[in-house]
């Protein structure tokens, strides 16, 4: 556990020396790379942005949440930075944000955050956020939905049969959308365990089409 919290301490102070390259929301560009030899670690992130052709303030809403995913992701574990110790084995981490569908109505992102020691993986886990391109504004789950249509049960009963004991679902419940799929992410594991991970629980749209709003079917 001591190697892991230092693991990601040491990949929070090299985002902090990276300065992500951006691409047009139908793009996914590689970021740039950065070894830190005084901490064998090689860290690597992506980051993706939408044009000015949304609008001025939308994209700069969008990109400025974007942007910001990209360091509040690991920031978080700038508490551990007196571990900064971990030099014995050769340590490699990414940070990456894809763009899984864009319409003029919203562009759906998914981030991902992955770890490895000498070429074993160690540590892996996921988000996802929608953002409206009208307004610029992180969509919450609900706000896909009409506001007569009973989606929780339908979700919930997806994360309980893909999953092994899946928490409850949160007002603030990370997803994503693709061309085919609500993708929800959650946790799952038992409620007291340490050992409770991230899952992506994958819900065909068109289990949801008499309840989704148009511009989200």
């Amino acid at each position: 556990m001591k190697k892991w919290f230092a693991i990601c301490a040491v990949a929070a102070l090299a985002l902090a020396f990276i300065v992500p390259r951006t691409a047009r929301a139908e793009y996914f560009a590689p970021g740039q790379e950065e070894r830190l030899e005084d901490y064998n670690l090689t860290y690597k992130t992506t980051t993706v942005s939408v044009g000015e052709e949304v609008g001025e303030e939308t994209a700069r809403k969008v990109n400025s949440e974007l942007q910001h995913a990209a360091f509040d992701n690991l920031a978080s574990v700038n508490a551990q930075a007196n571990t900064l110790a971990y030099t014995d084995q050769r340590a490699e981490g990414s940070y990456t944000q894809e763009i899984t569908r864009q319409t003029p109505a919203f562009v759906s992102v998914r981030c991902a955050r992955r770890f490895s020691v000498e070429g074993r993986p160690v540590y892996s886990d996921a988000t996802g956020a929608v953002y409206s391109l009208t307004t610029g504004e992180r969509l919450a789950l609900g706000d896909l939905f009409t506001d007569s249509s009973d989606y929780l049960s339908i979700v919930k009963n997806e994360m309980e049969r893909q999953l092994d004991h899946p928490a409850g679902l949160e007002d603030d419940q990370p997803f994503y959308l693709t061309d085919t799929q609500l993708v929800v992410l959650c946790k799952a594991g038992e409620q007291e365990s340490m050992q409770r991970q991230e899952h992506e629980a994958n819900i065909p749209l068109e289990r949801l089409q008499g309840l989704l709003k148009e511009e989200y079917r």
